[in-house]
């Protein structure tokens, strides 16, 4: 610890140390190890209870979980970890997930002041579609007002909010990283989702209940998006629609070609898989994506990310997910196979969900059922009590490994046997060595 501290704070704990302990304990630890290592240890509990890590303190040792690397990589305090443990549950409405949000340590700096309340109350009536618990005058419900107003990209007034809006705004965006995050290694299904909505939802300004379209809003101007909106014309039936009756749908003749454009711009995929049980608790899928838009640079960048999510609706439960890479070459080619494993259980669901949701793009989404009323597995066998003949390539270390006491270095890929030969020269320490058992 004295290599990763400045100086300085290491003078400040020494000094703090000597007022505290006195002149005898300084000299007898003037490294101030003692001193380090109490404050690792209240640092390494904290982050124990935060469920970050697990700290064994009778052999001092840290094993990191998954909610831990999470934070670190979005660089979350964990004072707003043990908040998130707190309030994230499976099933969430939007008002309690921005409720949440705005408990976050990263914004505890916020204050309230008077001179803001009416700008505030105002923001609330005007540009907040969410229910803002504690009002303007409450710290929670000024952040959450601020957070609303930056995705309705709303304009501020006062020099003290247009400050704290930036601050939030500085923050928000990896918080619901790492929300998502946290909530698809947890096997959420319902809530993975809704919080991939509010990531988009951040980094493009647009509420997930507005229309699509928005999404290209340098080129198509905010009345034709309105005027959609109003009429409840969603992608699928604009997709079904002419030019000439979107454009009398819109009362703009021209907004009509204009539409249909873009529509073909506008990430779609589809889906279709095959499944092969390979035994009665594994089944293999090969998904096929077959791109269907128009690339463009512009629009779609180097590569579009898609989440692909197997899931169990009736569990509400994801049971594989994977991040795939579309290219603009791949948009133009064959459709792209995907191959992986998934648990089956049973008694067995009626069917599997596979979705496919873009990461970057609000509502560019597919959707594919896996039935199993027809699937059939293969039956159970008592396993035969069969002995081997020979080792694969690398159990043929088996005679310096069992025979012999030598030191051995064995690289191998996953499942070419490295397990079996540590056993194998654990077997000969305690045929050797009993007592080293």
């Amino acid at each position: 610890m004295s290599d990763i501290l400045p100086p300085l704070t290491l003078v400040e704990h020494f000094l703090g140390y000597w007022s505290e302990f006195g002149t005898n304990k300084v000299i007898a630890d003037p490294g101030l190890s003692s001193k380090q290592r109490a404050l690792v240890t209240d640092a390494a509990r904290s982050l124990d209870k935060a469920k970050m890590m697990r700290f064994d303190e009778k052999s001092g040792n840290f094993y990191c979980t998954e909610l831990g690397r999470i934070a670190s990589h979005f660089y979350i305090q964990y004072s707003s970890v043990e908040t998130y443990n707190e309030m994230l549950r499976r099933h969430m409405n939007d008002s309690e997930v921005i409720e949440m949000v705005a408990h976050s340590s990263e914004f505890e700096n916020i204050v309230v002041r008077e001179e803001e309340q009416n700008e505030l109350e105002m923001m609330a009536r005007n540009s907040c579609p969410l229910e803002v618990k504690g009002g303007p005058s409450n710290k929670h419900g000024k952040i959450s007002i601020l957070i609303q107003l930056y995705i309705s990209r709303g304009s501020i007034d006062t020099f003290s909010l247009v400050s704290d809006a930036a601050y939030i705004s500085a923050s928000l965006a990896r918080i619901m990283r790492a929300l998502f995050e946290i909530c698809l290694r947890r096997g959420w299904s319902e809530m993975s989702l809704l919080m991939l909505e509010y990531c988009k939802a951040v980094d493009r300004q647009i509420w997930p209940h507005q229309h699509p379209l928005r999404q290209f809003d340098r080129d198509i101007s905010a009345e034709i998006t309105r005027k959609l909106e109003e009429r409840g014309a969603d992608l699928d039936r604009l997709y079904e629609m002419q030019e000439k009756d979107i454009g009398a749908l819109i009362r703009y003749a021209h907004g009509g070609k204009l539409v249909k454009q873009y529509l073909g711009y506008f990430p779609w995929i589809q889906l279709s898989a095959t499944v092969s049980p390979i035994t009665r608790t594994v089944l293999k899928v090969d998904l096929f994506i077959t791109p269907d838009f128009t690339w463009k640079d512009r629009f779609h960048g180097v590569a579009l990310r898609w989440w692909i999510l197997v899931e169990d609706s009736e569990n509400d439960h994801i049971y594989h997910s994977e991040l795939f890479n579309l290219t603009k070459r791949m948009a133009r080619g064959e459709p792209q196979k995907l191959s992986f494993t998934v648990p089956i259980f049973e008694p067995h669901p009626p069917q599997y969900y596979i979705r496919a949701v873009c990461d970057s793009w609000l509502h560019a989404e597919a959707f594919y059922t896996i039935s199993f009323h027809n699937l059939a597995l293969p039956e159970n066998n008592d396993n035969l009590n069969l002995w081997f003949d020979a080792f694969a390539g690398i159990g043929q270390t088996f005679h310096v490994l069992y025979h012999t006491d030598n030191n051995v270095l064995l690289g191998a890929p996953t499942g070419s046997g490295k397990t079996i030969s540590a056993e194998l020269a654990m077997l000969r320490l305690f045929n050797t060595q009993p007592d080293m058992k």
